[in-house]
């Protein structure tokens, strides 16, 4: 942790992660929420629970989907 003095008119910026998303998360394309499996934004998990898109553990492959 950086802790620093702040002064008159200076401007703190917090960046935090994920957001409040936009539309339905089952209607998400299936290859988006791969994508983002693969990169480690999503686990396998949550991308069932979340966006109803079952993956291959290992291969990380489109199994099925929920729409």
């Amino acid at each position: 942790m950086r802790i620093e003095p702040l002064v008159a008119n200076d401007t703190v910026t917090h960046y935090t992660p994920g957001g409040g998303g936009y539309g339905d998360p089952l209607q998400r394309d299936p290859a988006s929420v791969r994508r983002d499996v693969r990169a480690g934004f999503v686990s396998v998990a949550a991308a069932r629970a979340q966006y109803g898109v079952r993956l291959n553990p290992q291969s990380l492959e489109v199994v099925e989907f929920l729409r």
